[in-house]
C-alpha cells in the first residue's frame, strides 16, 4: 500500500517509498506535484476530493491509476479529511492499494455467470 499526504489545492506534500513498488514514481519526483496527475482521468481525482470534503472520509474508491511507464493499474483509494488546527492548514491523507487481482476476479465471475445465464436459455430454463 501506498501512504499520500495532500494539500487541499491537490499537491503530493507527502507519500511512502512504496510509491515506487506500486506505480513506479520515486517518492521525491511524486512531491510537489498533483496528485491528479497519476489518475487516468483526471476528473475522478477531483469527485474523490468533493467527497471526501462533503463526508470527511471516502473508503474503497476504485479507480485507475497511471504508472510510471504509462500502464493502467485499478486501484483502491482510501481518504480522510484532516482539519485544520492551530494554524495548520487542512489536509487529506489515505492509501492506494492495487487491487487487480480483485477486479480481474470479478471479471472471471461475471463471464461464469453469463456462461452458465446462456447455457440455461439455450436450454429453455430461466434463471432469476
Amino acid at each position: 500500500d501506498v501512504y499520500y499526504e495532500i494539500a487541499r489545492d491537490g499537491r503530493i506534500i507527502e507519500i511512502s517509498p512504496s510509491m515506487t513498488k506500486v506505480l513506479g514514481y520515486r517518492r521525491l519526483q511524486m512531491l510537489g506535484n498533483p496528485m491528479a496527475d497519476i489518475f487516468a482521468d483526471s476528473k475522478n481525482f477531483h469527485k474523490l476530493v468533493d467527497r471526501v470534503v462533503r463526508k470527511h472520509r471516502l473508503t474503497d474508491y476504485e479507480t485507475l491509476l497511471k504508472k510510471a511507464n504509462g500502464d493502467l493499474l485499478h486501484c483502491s483509494v482510501n481518504a480522510m479529511l484532516i482539519d485544520a488546527s492551530r494554524g495548520k492548514p487542512s489536509k487529506i491523507i489515505g492509501t492506494i492499494r492495487n487491487i487487480t487481482s480483485r477486479v480481474k476476479a470479478r471479471r472471471i465471475k461475471k463471464k461464469k455467470r453469463q456462461k452458465k445465464a446462456a447455457l440455461a436459455l439455450s436450454k429453455g430454463i430461466f434463471i432469476t
